[in-house]
């Protein structure tokens, strides 16, 4: 397989492969979405012969290095994983919580960001974030990043957080493209 079109130090947008044939299945995508057609068990065997055991780095780069170059992923990816990288840098958090998850991929990128000491929890969107905040387990302080809110979507956990902004907390949405995810 060819390497990843670039021009000028920058991957060209939409022009990879596995990023082409997902467009190609995209009825398949929106009814079936991607879980379950054997993408995350290749992902897995990719991940084990090619990122050696406790390498976070090697683990997150053999991840993004399969959603380049053998099947698109709906996940994170390096792009938004940065902006995900320097919000759990700057608010050094002794305790995170991570709604949702496909492969951990961000899951990853979040325990090589937090600080010493600090533990990670993982589950589902809206219903966590919502008895979250009835509980006032949020702070000042506390970030919420949600990945694929957009596309494929989840509508509910971002007109929540919407209808919230200024209120009881600040939105920043970011636009990134599945094809500079690299």
């Amino acid at each position: 397989m060819p390497r990843i079109l670039e021009a000028g130090g920058r991957r060209i947008p939409f022009l990879r492969w596995s990023l082409i044939r997902m467009l190609l299945g995209m009825r398949k995508l929106t009814t079936d979405w991607q879980v379950g057609d054997g993408r995350e068990e290749a992902l897995g065997a990719h991940v084990a012969a090619n990122a050696p055991a406790g390498d976070l780095d090697a683990a997150i780069d053999a991840i993004d290095r399969f959603g380049y170059e053998q099947s698109f992923l709906i996940n994170v990816g390096d792009e938004k994983g940065a902006l995900l990288d320097r919000a759990v840098e700057a608010t050094a958090p002794k305790l995170l919580l991570e709604l949702g998850t496909y492969v951990g991929y961000s899951a990853l990128r979040t325990a090589r960001a937090m600080p010493d000491g600090a533990r990670l929890d993982k589950n589902a969107y809206l219903p966590d974030l919502e008895t979250i905040f009835e509980r006032g387990w949020l702070h000042p302080g506390s970030r919420i990043v949600g990945d694929n809110i957009k596309f494929p979507g989840a509508p509910e956990f971002r007109a929540y957080l919407n209808e919230r902004d200024g209120g009881e907390w600040r939105v920043t949405e970011h636009e990134t493209t599945p094809s500079t995810r690299r």
